[in-house]
């Protein structure tokens, strides 16, 4: 009985002692392993996650300019769409009263066509316009604008048009006073300044700043186009020698429209 209980005890101290072997084992290896694993944490610490960091950046930065991309392309479509909203409250604002006055003439042949060119010089004054045959455009359409004769047009191209203004010697219109009713004949000179108004009779009465019409008498020009108003006039024998200012700058003219007389 006494060896059975020997043989027990010493089968718990032996096992005891295997385990505390086991233990002692195992934390040496975990020791030996921490030493093993501490250089390759070192160098993934130091070289993988600045890779891996830098690789999130570019891939990030990446994305970044993706986003800029498309928000520019948005805005520069915005934009685009704001500039036409402008350039077109900007046309229907400068051609309001022109479509307002188009609407008292009765005649197809109509339309709102944009200055290209200016020319004011001692042989000759006239305005190139953007409409042209391939738009219908014929000779001896008048241009107007608010109201006012601005000229007639000469020549006609595919794509655009010679107007000859009212302030050029080749541009004569019939016309007559609004408030006396003298009557006479429109002639340029050249200058943008002044013009004439010639074969006014002695015995017709003038006022200054009386507006200068259209008459309608000729074969081009329509009835009620403002030509100018009366300025300086002195009598020369039989006739006045009348000087007309005109109403309208032409050279800051953006837009007319060119109509034929019915």
């Amino acid at each position: 009985m006494k060896r059975r209980v020997l043989l027990a005890i010493l089968l718990v101290v032996a096992g005891i002692f295997l385990l505390i072997q086991q233990v002692a084992f195992g934390r040496i290896l975990n020791v030996c392993a921490s030493c093993i694993s501490y250089p390759y944490l070192v160098a993934h610490r130091y070289t993988v996650m600045p890779i891996i960091s830098w690789w999130q950046r570019s891939s990030d930065i990446k994305e970044l300019h993706k986003q800029l991309a498309q928000q520019q392309h948005q805005y520069q479509e915005l934009l685009a769409t704001h500039i036409a909203d402008q350039a077109a409250r900007t046309y229907a604002d400068d051609i309001a009263e022109l479509i307002r006055f188009k609407n008292r003439y009765k005649t197809d042949k109509k339309m709102v066509t944009q200055v290209l060119m200016h020319n004011s010089s001692d042989h000759g004054h006239y305005i190139l316009v953007d409409k042209g045959s391939r738009s219908h455009v014929q000779p001896d359409m008048v241009a107007v604008f608010k109201n006012c004769l601005i000229g007639k047009v000469t020549e006609v191209y595919p794509w655009y048009a010679k107007v000859t203004l009212i302030s050029d010697p080749s541009c004569k219109v019939a016309s007559y006073c609004t408030k006396t009713k003298a009557h006479g004949i429109h002639e340029g000179i050249c200058n943008a300044q002044k013009s004439h108004l010639c074969h006014v009779s002695h015995l017709d009465k003038l006022q200054r700043d009386d507006f200068v019409l259209s008459s309608g008498k000729g074969l081009v020009f329509p009835q009620g186009f403002v030509l100018g108003k009366i300025g300086r006039y002195e009598q020369k024998g039989l006739f006045y020698d009348v000087e007309v200012n005109p109403v309208v700058d032409v050279s800051k003219l953006e837009y007319c429209m060119l109509l034929q007389k019915e």
